[in-house]
């Protein structure tokens, strides 16, 4: 009779988990991604690695400047000119993290990160910021996305160094459950070798 309370209470321990993280959004320096794991898929001086993502929309300007856009790193990047422009990146995995070196962060910039065809979370920056490498990390499953598309408002949106990290080679949270399970009822029958089951 212990053995079965303590292992109903193990058990109601291991399935509550950790509470769900948000999505978190964070800057970096550098033209290029650090986080581990991540592999920066479209520089757009070479072709997009399409094993990684396919992206559709906007306009590849060559190193200088296009229609009032202005480089964000010296070297050829993807651009929005008008509010009626827009990019998707469509990935062939869910992913858990994307980066993108962003020129001049101005707040009429739109990105939105989706599962499918629903919205896991938008962003804005706040107000025109300098060109900064930004990134986008989800550390639940609920969050994971295979899209991400670009939009803006008005002139211009400049992104460069898209990097992404497929959340396949992460856990799913079953896989620690089972796995703590396993430890706990291993403990507890260490715990209770040689003892009555039934008293």
């Amino acid at each position: 009779m212990h053995l079965a309370i303590v292992v109903a209470i193990a058990l109601s321990v291991v399935w509550a988990g950790p509470a769900a993280q948000a999505l978190t959004v964070t800057n970096s320096a550098g033209l290029v991604t650090t986080t581990p794991g991540a592999v920066t898929f479209a520089t757009f001086d070479a072709p997009t690695d399409t094993s990684v993502a396919t992206i559709s929309g906007g306009t590849i300007c060559p190193s200088g400047n296009c229609s009032g856009s202005t480089n964000p790193n010296g070297t050829a990047y993807l651009f929005l000119s008008t509010g009626a422009e827009s990019s998707t990146i469509s990935f062939t995995t869910p992913e858990d993290y994307f980066g993108l070196y962003w020129g001049t962060m101005d707040g009429f910039n739109k990105l939105g990160l989706f599962r499918d065809s629903t919205l896991i979370t938008s962003y804005s920056p706040p107000n025109t910021q300098a060109n900064s490498f930004v990134n986008f990390t989800s550390d639940n499953s609920g969050e994971f996305f295979n899209r991400v598309v670009l939009a803006t408002s008005q002139c211009c949106f400049e992104v460069d160094n898209l990097a992404a990290r497929s959340a396949a080679s992460v856990p799913e949270p079953s896989t620690f459950v089972l796995l703590a399970a396993s430890l706990i009822l291993s403990g507890i029958c260490t715990i209770f070798r040689g003892a009555p089951l039934v008293t």
